[in-house]
């Protein structure tokens, strides 16, 4: 938009109503791009970046559907769809690939996540939330984060509540998160937490040396069998008493 000396005094209002209005309810204020003006003395703004909030993965989308007629599709049934994004696993090899996207119509975005298909071609199709791998180093037993469970002498705990299990089977839950990293009223690898952040920003990158599966002797303890009394369908003496008797029957 080109800015005059008469526009420059009523842009500046706007700029500082904005300023106060993020600043009273505490939001930052993100970079924020000029779209389109929307009447005399109306401004439209938009974020230069949509979160990933907002992303939608349709799955499992046959290779020899043309990835066009794919985006026409997506785009009859969600309009308000920009940044189309192909994923193809070829590690994998997968017949298929998805297809990820963003929703910018906060209303069409629920309304999709409610219908969880989508009709391409002659295929009905779910499509998912897009879910960010962190590649964390975590433990199984005490759920913090920076090591593994071969290196931890903690004892095996509730992944929501943190209470240790009874003989490393036995647990009551009490419905409440704790976080191992700050404590907060989270799950340990939840993406929230301030440690998860932070340890997802300072990850190694790739070529990280993987390391192997190692299974211990109390990883996996057996469950208490119960006693189970078995009796046979039939009894012995019966079939016995069963044979004499058709034996006299044919002398």
């Amino acid at each position: 938009m080109i800015w005059t000396p008469e526009s420059s005094s009523w842009g500046i209002q706007v700029a500082i109503m904005l300023k106060k209005l993020f600043a009273g309810n505490r939001i930052p204020i993100k970079e924020l791009s000029m779209c389109v003006q929307a009447g005399e003395r109306r401004l439209k703004f938009a974020p230069h970046i949509l979160p990933d909030c907002y992303v939608l993965v349709v799955r499992y989308i046959p290779l020899d559907i043309n990835q066009d007629t794919a985006r026409q599709q997506i785009l009859k049934t969600i309009p308000a769809t920009v940044g189309f994004s192909s994923i193809h696993y070829h590690h994998r090899q997968r017949p298929s690939y998805d297809i990820l996207f963003t929703v910018r119509s906060l209303e069409q975005y629920q309304t999709a996540l409610e219908l969880g298909r989508l009709s391409i071609g002659q295929h009905y199709l779910p499509f998912t939330t897009l879910l960010i791998g962190y590649r964390l180093t975590y433990c199984t037993a005490c759920w913090k984060i920076g090591h593994m469970r071969d290196k931890c002498q903690s004892p095996v705990s509730c992944c929501k509540c943190l209470d240790p299990y009874t003989n490393g089977v036995k647990h009551s839950c009490q419905d409440i998160f704790n976080c191992a990293q700050c404590g907060g009223n989270h799950y340990s690898l939840d993406s929230i937490c301030p440690a998860v952040k932070k340890s997802a920003i300072e990850r190694s990158g790739p070529g990280e040396i993987s390391r192997p599966f190692q299974q211990h002797a109390n990883d996996f303890p057996l469950l208490n069998q119960a006693k189970v009394n078995s009796y046979s369908a039939w009894t012995t003496s019966g079939n016995e008493s069963l044979h004499l008797h058709l034996k006299k029957g044919d002398e």
